[in-house]
């Protein structure tokens, strides 16, 4: 059916249980805006040159948009995605996205940046907001993984949804990645700001790394306008003080919330 409409610009397919592939091969040039929600479908492959738009709920699954050179928005929310999947799937189906955002629970192993070849070469963008429980805050590190993925990417944003007590804030020693420039990179905003110490191995990986940071902004709650840490008072903001002092450029503005 898909395949007779050549003149398709706004495509929406909503609680469509297919349970089969969606694909189209034959070239989708009016297609500018495509949802995919909540739908049992094995396979996503649609061959939209002019699409901008993409948005996606559900599983993860194989997914091919390679051919949307003019691919501006991305807004995936995926229920139950590995790490592996989001930084060599995505950066493969979605080569030419500028801004992504991605709501995901993915699960850490390991505090050290996933070595890929795939990389989201147009991305300027990034949103992250992640759901975590309290064992995988300690590779949150990890997520540094994105940025290298995006080595054009100008502006991050990072929500951090936590289920459970982060106990663990206090620490002098903080592991480190090699270095890595994000040369680009000028606005960074994380929110749902703890203090423990994944948090603060990523800030100082970022700062370390990208000498083109205009602004930092580290914000206690969360985007659903939650405190994290009711019991933590003023320490997230002086531990991240502490660990940022004498690394922060004198360019960099530092907002603290």
């Amino acid at each position: 059916m898909l395949s007779s409409c050549p003149s398709l610009e706004w495509l929406s397919i909503v609680r469509c249980h297919l349970n089969d592939e969606l694909k189209i091969d034959r070239p989708f040039t009016c297609l500018i805006y495509l949802q995919v929600a909540h739908c049992q479908i094995t396979k996503i492959q649609i061959h939209a040159v002019n699409l901008k738009t993409f948005i996606y709920r559900g599983m993860q699954l194989p997914l091919d948009l390679s051919h949307a050179k003019e691919l501006e928005t991305v807004n995936v929310s995926f229920f139950g995605i590995n790490f592996e999947y989001a930084l060599t799937v995505l950066p493969n189906a979605l080569p030419s996205v500028r801004n992504l955002h991605m709501q995901a629970r993915l699960l850490l192993k390991s505090p050290w940046l996933l070595e890929s070849s795939c990389k989201f070469f147009g991305l300027k963008h990034l949103k992250l907001l992640m759901f975590h429980l309290d064992d995988d805050m300690h590779n949150i590190l990890s997520l540094a993984s994105f940025l290298k993925a995006a080595p054009l990417i100008e502006i991050l944003e990072i929500d951090f949804n936590i289920f459970g007590l982060i106990n663990d804030l206090e620490t002098d020693s903080l592991r480190s990645l090699p270095n890595c420039p994000y040369n680009y990179l000028r606005n960074v905003c994380i929110t749902g700001f703890q203090g423990d110490i994944g948090q603060l191995e990523l800030v100082v990986h970022i700062v370390q790394n990208a000498p083109a940071l205009e602004v930092l902004i580290i914000d206690r709650t969360t985007k659903r306008g939650a405190h994290v840490n009711q019991h933590s008072g003023e320490w997230p903001g002086i531990v991240v003080r502490r660990h940022l002092d004498g690394k922060l450029l004198p360019t960099t503005k530092l907002e603290i919330i």
